[in-house]
This record gives C-alpha cells, sequence and structure tokens, in this order.
C-alpha cells in the first residue's frame, strides 16, 4: 500500500513558477464521481472513496506501461474497508482474495494511490493480494491464478508485456526522495519473498498468448507549429506480444499521409497553409489490430513580452502586461499574480485569448508583486496541472515593485497640526 500526491503545493508552485524548469510531476484533482463500469469482467465493483485517488483520463493524458503487485497485510475485507475510509489516503485499483475473487475499487483510467511514489502511481495499475509478505504460505494458488488472468487481460488491453521489467513488486518501486531506496516512500517490502514469482508470471504469459494482442497508443500525440511547418511527436505504441509494425499519420484538410517504420516516433509536415485548422491522427498498426489517436496541440514556449510601465510604480498606477507563445495555432492566455508575503498565486485574468492584461493597483499596498502568464492551446487540456488550472508553457515569475502614494505637503502640515502639544 502506499499513499498520495495530490495537485502541487503552494510552496512547490512557487517554486516552479520561479525558475525556468517545470516540475516534470503533477497530479491532478481527485475525482468528484466514481466510475461504475468494470474493466476486468471478472470482478466485481466496490468503490474507493473519491478522497483516496486521483481523477485522470489515462491513456490520454498518462500511459499505463507497468503493474505493481502488493500484498494487504490484512484480510481482503478489511483492505476494502480500508480504500472506503477517506481519511486512508490510499487505494489499489484491484483486490485479490485468497479464495481468487477479485473486487475493483478503482477504474484503470484514475490513479490509485498505491505505490508510494507519484511517478509509477500515474504509470501503473496497482493490485493487493489477500496475504501477508513475512508468513509463508499465505498465498493461494486460486489468488495467482486470478490474478495472473486478471494482468494477462491488462497485458491484452493496454499492451503491458507480461515480463518481469513491467510486472514489479511494490518493494521494487524506488523512494522517490531517495533513489537508492525502494519500496516507495514508505519502504515497503511486499509481497516478500514467499510470493512465487516464477508460478505468477508463467500462469500470466500463458494466459496472454491466448489473448488478442493489438497496439496501443498513449498518451496522446503532441503537434507543435513553427511557422508553415507542424512536427507530430509520439510514444512508441505499446503491445502484449505481437510487435508493432508501423505507423500512419494523417493530416486534414488535404488528406496529407506519412507512412511511417515501427522506430518512427516524429513526423513533419511542411507547407502548411497559412490560416487552415489542422488537425492529425496517428494509428499504429500491427497483425492484431490498430489505434488510432489524435494530437493535441501543444505550446512548447509563453513569453511576457512587455510590462508598461516599468517598475517601480506607485499604488494606483495600471500596468499593461503583454504576452506571446509559440507552438500553437489557438494560444490562450491567463494571467497570475503573487503579493507581497502571500503563500497563494492569485488568477487574475482567467484563460482567454487575449495575449493583454491590465493590472489594477488601486488600493495596493506597496512592495514586491510577481507576476507570470500560462499559455495553452485551446485544444490543449494543458501538459501540467497544478491550483489553480493546467497550462502547457508559462513564462518565469518576474517581480513588480510598488511604492507607497507620496504625500503632498498638505500632509506635512496636518502631521504638525495633530502633533502639536496640547
Amino acid at each position: 500500500m502506499g499513499g498520495p500526491r495530490g495537485w502541487l503545493s503552494v510552496p512547490a508552485v512557487l517554486a516552479l513558477l520561479m525558475s525556468n524548469q517545470v516540475a516534470a510531476e503533477a497530479a491532478p484533482r481527485s475525482s468528484s464521481v466514481f466510475a461504475g463500469t468494470l474493466d476486468y469482467s471478472g470482478a466485481t465493483w466496490v468503490p474507493a472513496d473519491p478522497a483516496d485517488y486521483s481523477f485522470a483520463e489515462r491513456p490520454h493524458d498518462y500511459p499505463v506501461q507497468m503493474i505493481v503487485i502488493h500484498d494487504t497485510e490484512l484480510t481482503a475485507y478489511s483492505a476494502i474497508e480500508k480504500f472506503q475510509d477517506p481519511s486512508s489516503a490510499v487505494s489499489a485499483h484491484y483486490v485479490v482474495s485468497r479464495t481468487g475473487q477479485i473486487t475493483q475499487m478503482v477504474a484503470e483510467q484514475d490513479i490509485a494511490w498505491h505505490a508510494g511514489n507519484w511517478d509509477y502511481n500515474t504509470r501503473a495499475i496497482g493490485i493487493e493480494h489477500e496475504g501477508y509478505a513475512w508468513i509463508p504460505g499465505t498465498f493461494t494458488f486460486a489468488e495467482y491464478q486470478a490474478s495472473a488472468r486478471l494482468i494477462a487481460s491488462i497485458c491484452s488491453r493496454w499492451g503491458v508485456p507480461m515480463d518481469r521489467q513491467h510486472v514489479i513488486g511494490h518493494n521494487e518501486v524506488p523512494d522517490p526522495n531517495d533513489p537508492s531506496k525502494f519500496g516507495g516512500y514508505g519502504h515497503r517490502t511486499d509481497p516478500g519473498p514467499y510470493w512465487n514469482w516464477n508460478l505468477y508470471m508463467s500462469l500470466a504469459q500463458s494466459y496472454a498468448d491466448s489473448l488478442p494482442s493489438p497496439p496501443h497508443m498513449m498518451p496522446d500525440p503532441v503537434a507543435v507549429t513553427s511557422g508553415s511547418t507542424a512536427t507530430v511527436t509520439w510514444q512508441p505504441a505499446q503491445t502484449c506480444h505481437v510487435p508493432i509494425t508501423g505507423y500512419t499519420v494523417v493530416g486534414q484538410p488535404g488528406n496529407l499521409l506519412r507512412q511511417l517504420p515501427p522506430t518512427a516516433t516524429s513526423v513533419t509536415f511542411n507547407h502548411l497553409q497559412a490560416g487552415r485548422n489542422y488537425t492529425f491522427t496517428v494509428t499504429a498498426i500491427n497483425a492484431d489490430g490498430h489505434d488510432t489517436v489524435t494530437a493535441q496541440w501543444r505550446c512548447d514556449l509563453a513569453t511576457m513580452t512587455t510590462v508598461y510601465p516599468s517598475p517601480p510604480q506607485v499604488s494606483g498606477t495600471g500596468v499593461t502586461f503583454s504576452a506571446s507563445v509559440s507552438g500553437c495555432p489557438h494560444p490562450l492566455y491567463q494571467f497570475l499574480t503573487l503579493a507581497p508575503g502571500s503563500p497563494s498565486w492569485q488568477l487574475a485574468q482567467a484563460y482567454s485569448s487575449s495575449a493583454t492584461f491590465r493590472w489594477n493597483t488601486t488600493g495596493l499596498v506597496a512592495g514586491t508583486y510577481y507576476y507570470t502568464v500560462w499559455a495553452r492551446d485551446a485544444s490543449s487540456t494543458g501538459a501540467t496541472c497544478t491550483d489553480p488550472d493546467c497550462f502547457d508553457a508559462y513564462s518565469p515569475a518576474t517581480s513588480y515593485r510598488l511604492t507607497i502614494q507620496p504625500c503632498p505637503a498638505v500632509c506635512d502640515l496636518l502631521y504638525l497640526v495633530f502633533t502639536v502639544p496640547r
């Protein structure tokens, strides 16, 4: 079992915006509703509490690349109860009992909190098994068999290979704070030395070999434009056991077709017409089928181009910020400010097509403020998510100093009047 990581904390957001490096990790919000549709027909649906996992749209936002094997250190019933407790801050996609009963608690498209490592959580399906890591004989053949059929199904449906590089124990997950240690940040040791990996993987591989192995594209490809060209990039498609034979990329309008080898991960289209709205689809192909996904346009650079008037200025001055982006044909801009001493960035102007924001400083205290702009394409859900929204690119935070309005001569006179001894 492991714990969560929610949206980036305020200090993390501040650090992100004050630097030139966007944090690679960012967790989306927990879903306020739970899916009621089983991903695996052999399971029973019992939802975890929404406070114990993160809503996602895998494979569109994150790939599913591995399966993490856990043991419960509890009865299966107690583990299910734990995942329904909103204060536990832990969950898994599945719980497998000693009798082979499978309970699904988190939709596979969502992110369960099980690995003790946010990066692994985003890319894995977590499976808890009733048993104890350091007590021999607590895992049954029925349990191995049921779980092996489950992961074989995941292999077919997600393209996660049935090998020990992709099916790992919780004890093999790196500590995100110290890569020299394992078991996630809690240094867990499950499923322990009595888990029979040879039996388990042998069963899983034999079950997977009898299932279809179509390709799976994940996450969504990304399209970036520059002048009259557009470059589409993607991660290699996954497949359970049938190799990828190639990719087809189509741009519309114009039926722009590129047929590419299985090693390809990008293609560039030249001589595109200005003013036309292009879409690009990428199709992975193998002998068992194909998978087609649409590329998202992605802004790759946001810049604050002008700030007028330049600082310092007295409080009450109107300040105009102007920004620009590159890489995306339909950019949206969002402006944020940070007041002196405040831990939280404030939304100054929500996403819109306007690249200009006028900052009204009337009534603001003197001090050093910070400002930034976030950008994303209108078709993009955002490459990175944090409070209060998602973005493709951002401009590093820049300071702007406001001073106190100078006091006219009458202030000096009033001071004298009110300070004369009586």
